[in-house]
């Protein structure tokens, strides 16, 4: 990914999918089941840091279409609200500020409504990204790194990636 290092706890604040860590421990092992832990507020995510978050997964429901490598996407229910530790879930959610109420204007706020109604090229956009990963072929990092891409459009994601792009779900 093009950019640069994000500054330590200046945000943006992610999770990826890089950061649900399956551990299999001995219940693990005995019931056949894997545990899924995520890390919140990391910015190196090879060490441990006091902006870090763990909570524990108590449910976790993969997209119809879930594949781990081009669509590594599942909806987590904690067991701990974020920023409440010892505040343990019902059935409800928790409450999530807007960002607005965060000082983030743009950590949570809606994409954009060309995105949302599938025509997020058209304007030629700018997003801001952020990621754990690689930096190129060759490289890889454990620290957050953020950059500002344009949307493209279709047409130019169709003529470069052909039969691995999908217009639904890729912008």
């Amino acid at each position: 990914m093009a950019g640069h290092r994000a500054a330590p706890e200046e945000g943006p604040w992610v999770l990826s999918s890089s950061l649900a860590i399956w551990k299999v421990g001995s219940f693990a092992k005995a019931s056949g089941r894997r545990s899924i832990t995520v890390i919140l507020g990391a910015h190196n995510i090879r060490k441990r840091e006091r902006t870090q978050q763990v909570i524990p997964v108590k449910t976790a429901i993969r997209h119809p279409n879930y594949h781990p490598k081009v669509n590594d996407i599942m909806l987590l229910q904690g067991y701990d609200c974020p920023g409440v530790p010892g505040h343990l879930l019902n059935e409800t959610s928790c409450p999530l500020p807007s960002a607005a109420e965060e000082g983030h204007p743009d950590c949570c706020r809606e994409p954009p409504q060309a995105a949302q109604e599938g025509r997020a090229g058209e304007a030629r956009m700018v997003w801001r990204v952020a990621g754990w990963g690689r930096l190129d072929l060759n490289t890889s990092t454990a620290t957050l790194h953020e950059a500002e891409l344009k949307i493209q459009q279709d047409e130019q994601c169709i003529s470069c990636y052909r039969s691995h792009y999908n217009r639904a779900t890729e912008i």
